[in-house]
């Protein structure tokens, strides 16, 4: 089904543009075409709080999917299915060391791991470190 002549209602227009871009709810990027999805200024969304997003093709037909299997009849509907279909698509962020998340989901084995790692070399490498400036000094100066 081509949604961009079976699925314009009075609030929503959808178009086909030609963009490499990234996908506004899976993220990925697409090489090919993609569905812009533009809100039409109505009774409680005025024209600058109108908004547009770029889909992919099976996002945007999700997206279709559950604004035509909602009930809802109001000009928010768009953003209430795009909601529902990003909670489910998104794909989950990565956690980085600097998030508290990160430590409490490590095993404790690991994090022991780590912080005998890094005792040892907060204790350990000075040591080395000065002892090779000691070799490299010591070596160069000529003995008598």
């Amino acid at each position: 089904m081509d949604l961009t002549t079976h699925w314009n209602g009075f609030d929503i227009t959808v178009q086909t543009v030609s963009a490499s871009e990234r996908c506004a709810i899976c993220t990925n990027r697409t090489a090919g075409s993609m569905l812009a999805f533009h809100e039409r200024p109505g009774q409680s969304i005025t024209q600058l709080e109108c908004k547009t997003w770029l889909l992919c093709a099976d996002c945007a037909a999700a997206v279709v999917t559950e604004v035509e299997r909602s009930a809802l009849r109001t000009p928010l509907r768009l953003r209430i299915a795009l909601g529902v279909v990003a909670a489910e698509r998104r794909p989950e962020r990565r956690l980085t060391p600097l998030d508290t998340d990160y430590w409490e989901l490590l095993p404790e084995e690991r994090v022991n791991k780590l912080v005998i790692g890094f005792m040892l070399a907060m204790f350990a490498l000075p040591l080395l470190v000065f002892v090779l400036v000691m070799a490299l000094t010591l070596s160069g100066v000529p003995h008598p």
